[in-house]
């Protein structure tokens, strides 16, 4: 059973549970994490299984057949957090965490709650007690400090989280064109796509017969020219709309690519 629920977009994503039968299984459809807050609980996934003890935490991969266990008789409470694909894409978004896919990792990945975990969560109390109903934007606040938790805690856990090919691999075209005016790099685009740097630039030039790096300089490129012509922006400030860092490198590469720079453009209209 749970005593507390709290919803985002109409999906159950944190909640405040009490183990009410000593053992069962479940499906994850997403990735999950149980902090452990008393009691004791064994996981297992095919040959392998963990111990839960309180102050520990469990991270569970997508798509994974999780049985349980009681292991003491004293009442196990814990703290169930539920992971959809859109928050990890909105989460690597704000990182600058290493593009490359690490290899498949554990179904279950187990660490202890250290550092700044126990102020996270001492900060969810307020909610989980039903002192406080927040915000569907504060919620998702705090599932994004969840993350952010995980990516400095430990290896293995921040591995997991980045192996998003067992999560999710969106189409490529999506994930790209969705992003082209950012300043994401094309490691981190390979990995919100799902793929490993090699893979993402194969399938990449196989749809769009040039390179990422190429395709997305163009592709900025056209939408300055179009900026430049129909909005009253400053060169400065289309340059850092598109995605370009320095505003010398952007003109020098509108130059090269149009036969002029920006602010001749901009000087005839």
């Amino acid at each position: 059973m749970f005593e507390t629920d709290l919803i985002l977009d109409g999906n159950s994503v944190i909640r405040y549970c009490t183990l009410t039968s000593p053992a069962g299984s479940f499906y994850t459809e997403d990735i999950q994490m149980i902090f452990v807050q008393s009691g004791s609980v064994k996981l297992s996934c095919g040959r392998e299984s963990y111990d839960l003890q309180p102050n520990q935490i469990a991270l569970l991969k997508k798509n994974s057949w999780i049985e349980y266990s009681a292991i003491e008789s004293k009442q196990l409470r814990y703290l169930l957090f539920t992971i959809k694909p859109s928050l990890i894409k909105e989460f690597l978004k704000l990182t600058d965490l290493p593009g490359s896919i690490q290899e498949e990792e554990a179904p279950i990945t187990t660490m202890t709650a250290e550092g700044g975990w126990p102020a996270y969560i001492l900060s969810l109390e307020p909610f989980l007690q039903g002192a406080y109903k927040p915000q569907p934007g504060l919620i998702k606040i705090k599932l994004l400090e969840l993350l952010f938790q995980f990516s400095t805690a430990n290896h293995h856990f921040l591995s997991q989280l980045m192996h998003l090919r067992a999560s999710f691999r969106p189409n490529i075209t999506e994930t790209v064109e969705e992003n082209i005016l950012s300043t994401m790099t094309i490691e981190q685009l390979a990995t919100l796509s799902g793929r490993s740097l090699s893979s993402f630039r194969r399938d990449f030039t196989a749809i769009y017969h040039m390179s990422p790096s190429e395709w997305i300089k163009l592709k900025r490129l056209e939408k300055a020219r179009e900026m430049l012509s129909g909005t009253t922006l400053t060169v400065t400030e289309i340059c850092y709309s598109i995605g370009f860092a320095h505003i010398a490198h952007f003109s020098r590469v509108f130059k090269s690519h149009f036969g002029f720079p920006p602010s001749y453009l901009r000087q005839h209209l």
